[in-house]
């Protein structure tokens, strides 16, 4: 199965202050960027990516709303400081790119509504910092296909004769050619008498296999009855 992006709405960032007003220049190295999906379809992330401008460290948290409950959704933290730069005051990893995969993830990303991105950024070298491009992908699976439920199903043999019986008797006539086969002489067979001479057309074993076929035919036809 492949993967598609998520039609997602990508908030502006938000930086968390310090000091009382809006207007203080200072800030905490902190910022939260929230990626809106889909309302009322909640998705199984696969996979999210984004590139890098000047953050150090990301941690990815998920709202998750359980299915069929009425529960409220529940934020879960998915990963948790991922490192971004080699070092916070150096270039290192800056501007790359980078993807998370659902399998780095210490929770699993389904039935997510809403995914917020907790930035920092501890250096004071830098101005400022974000998160671009941010795009966030799921499996692609057919409505058909994820609605299908395993059902145990087994054949119905009612009516059919038990296969250990017939493959008992089969099992028994074959080892009695066996046997026949080191007697040249004339043997009985249930109701089916065997013998020949030099002057027939078909050798023994030929005509013993012939009268056992017969035979073992017969047998299966009575447990079909």
């Amino acid at each position: 199965m492949s993967v598609s992006p998520i039609s997602c709405t990508v908030k502006p960032p938000v930086f968390l202050q310090i000091g009382e007003t809006k207007t203080d220049t200072s800030r905490s190295g902190v910022c939260v960027v929230d990626v809106s999906l889909p309302f009322g379809k909640p998705v199984n992330i696969e996979e999210i990516t984004f590139k890098n401008y000047y953050t150090a460290y990301v941690t990815v948290r998920l709202l998750r709303r359980s299915p069929g409950q009425e529960a409220a959704a529940k934020w879960w933290t998915a990963l948790r400081d991922l490192p971004l730069m080699d070092n916070p005051h150096t270039e290192g990893g800056s501007q790359d790119y980078f993807s998370i995969h659902r399998t780095q993830m210490k929770v699993e990303p389904d039935h997510v509504v809403s995914v917020r991105l907790i930035l920092r950024q501890p250096s004071s070298a830098w101005l400022t910092f974000n998160l671009e491009e941010i795009k966030i992908f799921q499996k692609e699976v057919s409505d058909w296909l994820s609605d299908l439920t395993l059902v145990d199903q087994h054949p119905d043999l009612e009516g059919l004769p038990d296969p250990q019986t017939v493959s008992s008797s089969i099992q028994q006539m074959w080892a009695l050619t066996e046997v026949m086969q080191t007697n040249q002489t004339t043997a009985s067979i249930g109701r089916f008498d065997v013998s020949w001479t030099q002057d027939d057309r078909l050798c023994p074993q030929e005509v013993l296999h012939a009268s056992v076929s017969r035979f073992i035919l017969v047998v299966l036809m009575f447990s079909f009855i």
